[in-house]
């Protein structure tokens, strides 16, 4: 089964996608911070299949945070670990915004 939908990213245009490392949703006033937040590419073809770098980190999303569907690197956790951040960080963050 394939969790990838195809609109969600164009390879033509080469472009890169704004993802939220927690879902909006689960984030206190939307989780719109800096410290929630990673640029990807969204781009085809640098993994099996054709898959771009948006949709391998969406997974977490989609899967509802399946650990045996998505690989360590691309969890919340590391993910954060990217870009100087930590749940706690956007958390705090996102109360702040009112």
């Amino acid at each position: 089964m394939s969790y990838l939908r195809p609109e969600d990213s164009d390879p033509e245009l080469g472009i890169i996608n704004a993802h939220h490392i927690i879902d909006r949703k689960l984030m206190p006033n939307g989780g719109y911070v800096k410290n929630n937040g990673i640029t990807v590419c969204d781009t085809n073809g640098s993994f099996p299949g054709g898959t771009s770098c948006h949709m391998i980190v969406e997974q977490w999303h989609i899967t509802n945070g399946d650990e045996d569907k998505v690989a360590e690197k691309h969890r919340p956790k590391s993910l954060y670990s990217v870009i100087g951040s930590s749940h706690e960080l956007a958390v705090k963050s996102s109360e702040e915004l009112l």
